[in-house]
């Protein structure tokens, strides 16, 4: 007669469980898959679901910077001189100013990309005060055929004289910076890399509000290219669908992969 030895993985009437195996069952389903998989899957699946609530957050901080913009130009305009001006916290303040335009010296700010093309924004003194100033953006302008020649930002007779203007003046966001916002030696109009007022100040020989003024329509202007956003919350919402829509699937093949009917017993 031969006595059979039990297999130590063989629980007692029950299915063979094997090392670094995850099984559990639930009715007449058995789930079962190895240790490594699931670790992974516990790690990835919350980490989608994190990565699509994140750019709902997002379209929605979007949505909120548009609302506050509207806001803002609904409100009556601020004086140049009001202190809310120095806050960077509110990035968007309508003003109203009385000044004149200080067209010899104006700055193309670099980098500024308007349906594929590169250019640049322009940006003009607007002198309120002796020895006071605040930048006015006129609007795009392409690069042309060479960057060694600079586009004529020369103003038209007579904008030079005093005029009111009215628009948001905006704090400037953060940008991807390498080097100098000016450079040594160039001649006007200066080329800028972003908006540094201090810098900016110290070559203009004027104390600047730290804001640029987005006006309406200009006469002297060019062609409309600020926006507050250079893009609204509808890609944040197409990421979130393919973050939530991956977790979805991950899940899916998982359950479908390691999951079986129960044999009947007899």
């Amino acid at each position: 007669m031969t006595t059979s030895i039990p297999d130590p993985q063989q629980g007692p009437g029950g299915p063979e469980r094997r090392p670094n195996l995850v099984q559990f069952e639930l009715g007449p389903w058995r789930f079962s898959a190895p240790l490594v998989p699931i670790l992974g899957f516990v790690f990835v699946l919350p980490l989608l679901v994190s990565l699509g609530f994140w750019q709902l957050d997002r379209a929605a901080q979007r949505i909120a910077l548009m609302d506050s913009v509207e806001a803002a130009r609904e409100q009556a305009p601020l004086s140049v001189d009001d202190a809310a001006l120095l806050d960077a916290n509110n990035r968007y303040l309508p003003i109203e100013v009385n000044g004149r335009l200080d067209a010899a010296r104006q700055f193309l700010l670099d980098n500024r990309v308007s349906g594929k093309v590169a250019g640049y924004e322009v940006l003009i003194p607007l002198i309120y005060k002796p020895g006071k100033a605040v930048l006015v953006n006129r609007g795009w302008l392409p690069v042309g055929q060479s960057r060694t020649q600079k586009p004529d930002v020369s103003l038209p007779a007579g904008a030079e004289d005093s005029l009111v203007l009215s628009g948001l003046a905006v704090v400037p966001p953060a940008r991807f910076t390498l080097g100098e916002a000016l450079q040594s030696g160039d001649n006007w109009p200066r080329l800028l890399q972003f908006e540094d007022f201090e810098n900016i100040a110290v070559a203009l020989d004027l104390e600047l509000l730290p804001r640029v003024l987005q006006p309406g329509e200009l006469e002297w202007g060019f062609q409309a290219h600020w926006k507050p956003l250079e893009k609204g919350p509808e890609k944040n919402y197409a990421y979130a669908l393919q973050w939530f829509a991956l977790a979805a699937t991950l899940f899916i093949i998982t359950l479908v992969v390691c999951t079986r009917r129960r044999p009947e017993s007899t």
